[in-house]
């Protein structure tokens, strides 16, 4: 199954965007966190179904503070952090502005949920390719 094909498959079964980026992202990289995907659940939809931050944009930064965030204590942040989430925050911005005249969900979709497939696939595959673009060339993970 190709990952526009996946991607179908997911939202079908009722997947978010802001799950699917992180999700496939860590499959890549032969992870697999429920919980974590699960708590991904409530940035969909634009944060709570809102239509605000998109949750591409959310779940992307989610899945790449999971390999350089810190969860506390005396864990160290990786320092690669602030400017992996930096490329990926410009990247989607510019990106989702040129493209749709503004990276909020409302944006994306024109304020219309009937948009959402026919833009969101390609968004969540474009998004979840660039996120390991940043992982892999910032030396973060290794495929």
């Amino acid at each position: 199954m190709d990952l526009m094909e996946r991607i179908a498959d997911c939202a079908t079964q009722g997947m978010m965007c802001s799950q699917m980026v992180a999700m496939f992202t860590l499959e890549t990289l032969g992870i697999e966190n429920k919980e974590l995907i699960r708590s991904l659940y409530g940035l969909g939809g634009g944060v709570a179904l809102t239509k605000h931050t998109c949750g591409c944009m959310t779940g992307g930064c989610c899945a790449i503070s999971y390999f350089t965030g810190k969860a506390g204590g005396d864990e160290k942040e990786d320092l690669r952090h602030k400017e992996a989430l930096d490329e990926y925050m410009e990247w989607f911005k510019t990106v989702n502005t040129e493209k749709y005249g503004g990276w909020l969900c409302r944006d994306i979709i024109s304020d219309d949920w009937n948009n959402m497939y026919e833009r969101c696939d390609e968004l969540i595959a474009e998004s979840y390719q660039k996120i390991m673009e940043i992982l892999t060339e910032k030396g973060i993970v290794e495929l």
